[in-house]
């Protein structure tokens, strides 16, 4: 369900679908890779304007171990 509903979001930012690739989970997604206040602002958006991340990257650091939840990156991009 999760991937129909992110093909679909892809979709409608203009993304081809025939570029999309899925593939089972394999491990963690890591976290404190782009840390609020490094890569990202409080608000969550890049420095490129109307480009967001949310997702484990953002945590200041990475936590340490690795996560049984599933963890959804949110891209938003905002003409």
């Amino acid at each position: 369900m999760g991937v129909e509903i992110s093909k679909k979001i892809l979709s409608k930012t203009g993304a081809d679908p025939n570029t999309f690739y899925v593939t089972r989970v394999r491990a963690g997604h890591p976290g404190g890779t782009a840390g609020i206040g490094r890569v990202v602002n409080i608000d969550h958006e890049t420095e490129i304007s109307g480009l967001f991340v949310s997702d484990a990257s953002i945590l200041p650091k990475a936590p340490g171990a690795v996560s049984s939840n599933r963890i959804t990156l949110c891209v938003f991009v905002l003409l």
